[in-house]
């Protein structure tokens, strides 16, 4: 099987039904759908037993959060890469799963665009880069809900580590691109649309998720590769990690006007 979608939900009904919609819309078949439930009690359980024409497996108990819960969908998983598509997210057209595969591939690591998408309903897409750098990682990450990883490299890390609430994923890809050799490709087209409010762009747990990125950081750029140098390692945390944040900020201000003013923007490579 070539890939395994892994949905993550509690309590988010609504959120999971549109999750679910996209992946039923699918013109690709190569797939498997994995939906691990933390326990809901708001009708989640009964529309995951409604739609067992689209769910292959499907585990409903208590965890200890987020990246307990994916890898826990990682070890029910046979694809050979896995997309993490949590509840609320969604695929961005019916056609683009087939578009991304029929391209062909073997690298560990393979991401294409985002849409994000606010509770008022503004959307803008946000082109992630060709070249995985250091200075990228400063200041931002990939987008999980974008990124397909090869089922062997998570496991053979260890999957996701549980002592990061919400930022597991960000320490994941600084292990396995900057400090490892994983292999990575950019495909230019938008693969799904983020819905933003999850844990880590809630305003509630953006200062664990902050916190945890802060060590992360530390724990990559001072100790390991790219910067043996602890002298170095702590000079670009203190003053290029500013730039770079900053450079953020006028990245996505740019694309946020580009996705308002340039209509073809977003519908560029959609359907």
């Amino acid at each position: 099987m070539k890939l395994s979608i892994i949905t993550i939900n509690l309590n988010n009904r609504a959120g999971l039904d549109r999750t679910l919609n996209s992946v039923a819309n699918q013109t690709f078949g190569d797939y498997e759908l994995i939906v691990i439930d933390g326990g809901s009690g708001d009708g989640s359980v009964e529309l995951i037993n409604n739609r067992n024409d689209i769910v292959t497996k499907f585990i409903s108990e208590p965890d200890g959060g987020i990246f307990e819960a994916q890898n826990k969908g990682m070890s029910q998983s046979v694809g050979e890469y896995l997309l993490f598509l949590n509840s609320g997210d969604y695929l961005s057209s019916p056609s683009i799963l087939q578009r991304i595969f029929s391209i062909g591939f073997n690298e560990d690591i393979v991401y294409g665009d985002i849409i994000f998408r606010a509770a008022d309903k503004i959307s803008y897409r946000v082109n992630t880069p060709s070249r995985l750098t250091p200075s990228f990682f400063l200041a931002d990450s990939l987008p999980h809900p974008c990124t397909f990883i090869k089922r062997e490299l998570l496991e053979e890390s260890g999957g996701y580590d549980r002592q990061y609430k919400t930022a597991a994923d960000y320490d994941f890809f600084l292990r396995s691109v900057l400090a490892g050799n994983a292999t990575y490709k950019h495909i230019g087209l938008p693969v799904s649309v983020f819905a933003k409010g999850g844990a880590s762009s809630d305003e509630s747990k953006g200062s664990v998720h902050y916190s945890e990125r802060e060590l992360i950081r530390k724990k990559h750029f001072t100790d390991s590769f790219p910067f043996r140098s602890k002298f170095t390692g702590l000079y670009i945390m203190l003053f290029k990690k500013k730039i770079m944040l900053f450079k953020k900020k006028i990245r996505y201000a740019y694309y946020y006007m580009k996705s308002k003013l340039r209509k073809s923007f977003m519908e560029e490579n959609l359907d």
